[in-house]
């Protein structure tokens, strides 16, 4: 293996075979497994490219030329041999990380609730949800981004914008028929404790004749 200079971490591997990416079918494997880390597999810009794909690092590929050598750019030979050796990728990094610092930005911008269904909750309760997936082309800017209970998380993950938007308006509308019923309760509670109060002073002036 030669390491080349210059920006991106270039590597080029000749012996092909000895490093296994000889068929196709380990290129899809490959492309699965960089889907289930959260890395954004993208369509080839030219015929030497193998695979391309993207994380919150930048931009990766792999490339083949005509004698089957590979060259490996960004973080494409990383998570190669994390691949080969069964082990996962994390495309979260120290900038991913600071997702959680923007909570509190997120917080004030929508108050501390679900934006699912509104609910108010403890601070430390609430996630972020990326409207557009990360893994579909996402991106980290607040506009992308709310906060959610963990069962919302959990329940729209996968789900297209249009998916979560829908998810949300059935959240609100189930919520507004609870409070409804609630509120309804809490009318029939305190009209019943008046006709008993009313009842006790009638009790106590009768009492008194």
């Amino acid at each position: 293996m030669h390491r080349l200079g210059g920006p991106g971490g270039v590597r080029r591997v000749y012996a092909l075979a000895r490093n296994g990416f000889t068929k196709m079918r380990d290129a899809e494997k490959f492309k699965t497994y960089l889907t289930k880390c959260g890395a954004v597999v993208q369509p080839p810009t030219n015929q030497w490219e193998v695979i391309r794909f993207r994380t919150v690092n930048g931009t990766s590929v792999v490339y083949e030329n005509k004698r089957g050598e590979l060259t490996f750019t960004g973080e494409s030979q990383k998570a190669y041999d994390l691949f080969k050796s069964n082990r996962p990728f994390k495309t979260v990094n120290r900038e991913r990380r600071q997702l959680r610092a923007k909570k509190v930005e997120l917080a004030n911008r929508d108050g501390k609730a679900c934006w699912f269904h509104g609910e108010p909750l403890d601070f430390d309760k609430l996630t972020i949800e990326h409207l557009l997936e990360f893994s579909k082309g996402g991106s980290d800017h607040p506009f992308n981004l709310c906060l959610a209970c963990e069962d919302c998380n959990k329940a729209v993950a996968g789900m297209s914008i249009t998916e979560k938007v829908a998810y949300k308006d059935s959240k609100m509308n189930s919520v507004k028929v609870d409070r409804h019923f609630i509120e309804q309760k809490e009318i029939g509670q305190a009209m019943a404790r008046k006709i008993e109060r009313d009842a006790a002073k009638k009790k106590r002036w009768w009492e008194k004749l």
